[in-house]
């Protein structure tokens, strides 16, 4: 996946696109969470990674606690916590408010409690100072429609010579005119 990543360090300020293969880890313990495959977003404003599956190593607890205050209150959650050092790491929620609906039943980390792995760079970033977001979708949208429309063109292609592969078939199974069943008779006879 492509993702742009921006720092929040005033010496790394720029903005540079690439792709980035990154493992999240505890932040306690460096166990490993989630990685960037299984990322679906950020939320800002409750500085969040949010994940559809987690590894094994988070912890849903099975007992709902309540948001009593700020942004989410009122919301019915999950703790998260990290099955090696039992830290909490963040929550996965069960009710929400309108506003927090799109954040039901997946995993939201806490970036405060990560540090984010880049593959192949060896470097280590603390999660509060990671901002991913993803690219728009607009140009693998379009690359996508064509190598759709090309697709289509080829089954269209392959299922037209399909139909006249089987009508060729089946000319050559018809049975023989009776006039010729007769002369082949008689000439086998000679």
């Amino acid at each position: 996946m492509e993702y742009q990543e921006i720092t929040n360090h005033p010496a790394e300020s720029s903005t540079k696109q690439l792709s980035l293969d990154m493992v999240f880890l505890c932040k306690s313990c460096n166990t490993v969470l989630g990685d960037s495959h299984s990322f679906c977003g950020t939320h800002d404003r409750l500085q969040v990674i949010i994940f559809p599956r987690v590894t094994d190593n988070v912890i849903v607890e099975t007992g709902l606690l309540l948001f009593m205050d700020g942004d989410m209150n009122g919301c019915a959650y999950y703790l998260l916590l990290c099955k090696n050092c039992k830290t909490s790491l963040g929550f996965s929620l069960y009710t929400a408010s309108r506003a927090f609906a799109c954040l039901r039943g997946l995993f939201c980390l806490e970036k405060e409690k990560l540090i984010c792995y880049i593959l192949k760079s060896t470097k280590i970033c603390p999660g509060s100072h990671l901002n991913i977001k993803q690219l728009p979708l607009t140009g693998h949208i379009m690359k996508l429609k064509k190598e759709l429309v090309n697709l289509h063109v080829q089954i269209e292609l392959l299922s037209s010579q399909l139909e006249e592969s089987e009508k060729a078939r089946e000319k050559s199974s018809e049975p023989l005119p009776s006039s010729w069943e007769k002369n082949a008779t008689l000439e086998a006879v000679k």
